[in-house]
């Protein structure tokens, strides 16, 4: 993946293709990590992982609950729409 970093409401995250399957570190002073495996999952599932971790980054205080039915939520919209990973 080309994309090594991402500001995500103002804080500024290194991205990390190669770990677990999906963990966002909280913002902290220095630069936090957003990991996200993308070889052990379905185009579907990246998709759903990679709106997942973005809304931690986004709201670290934001519940797993409502955070995780979201993420299901819009990346199912998005994959019907004919989103796809190029």
């Amino acid at each position: 993946m080309s994309v090594r970093t991402h500001t995500f409401c103002g804080n500024k995250y290194e991205i990390d293709f190669d770990e677990c399957a999906g963990f966002c570190e909280e913002p902290h002073p220095k630069m936090p990590t957003l990991y996200v495996g993308m070889n052990e999952l379905s185009e579907p599932e990246q998709l759903r992982v990679l709106i997942h971790e973005s809304l931690h980054a986004c709201d670290w205080q934001k519940q797993e609950v409502l955070v995780h039915q979201t993420s299901k939520d819009i990346a199912r919209f998005l994959w019907r729409l004919g989103y796809r990973k190029t």
